[in-house]
């Protein structure tokens, strides 16, 4: 997911979910897995967002492998 148009589908609001730590991670994964048919889903999170720091440090904890970016932006992979 990379901010995705705010088009009140599915898809924009798991991202949401995800995003926003409104469900748990594993969860909101599976979910997008069985929709899309992917075995792979990418997050970026971008430094600027609304706590992205913490939000950051979680998803290293449970992402397959992070990648940072200039130190402001990261890719999870799940």
């Amino acid at each position: 997911f990379f901010y995705p148009v705010p088009t009140g589908g599915r898809l924009y609001q798991l991202y949401e979910d995800l995003a926003y730590g409104k469900k748990p991670t594993s969860e909101i994964i599976a979910t997008v897995r069985w929709l899309t048919g992917v075995k792979t889903v990418y997050l970026v999170i971008n430094g600027y967002w609304f706590d992205a720091a913490k939000k950051i440090e979680a998803e290293k904890e449970i992402a397959k492998q992070w990648f940072a970016i200039d130190g402001k932006n990261y890719i999870f992979k799940y």
